[in-house]
């Protein structure tokens, strides 16, 4: 049985608060938001290329 993804709510969201270190929140499928340590709110894509299997981080900003 695969692992059910566990979609970020809009509550979770407002209530992110930064830390000493960054860290990430995975809302699925490869979308991510990185919390910087400074407080900004980072969206990245992950996606791995089907041809040559690299992996490519797209920004899509705050």
């Amino acid at each position: 049985m695969p692992a059910q993804n566990l979609r970020l709510s809009d509550r979770q969201l407002k209530g992110v608060k930064p830390a000493s270190k960054d860290y990430v929140l995975t809302d699925g499928d490869g979308l991510q938001l990185r919390v910087r340590s400074n407080g900004s709110l980072l969206w990245n894509f992950n996606y791995r290329e089907p041809v040559t299997k690299k992996r490519i981080n797209i920004g899509f900003g705050t």
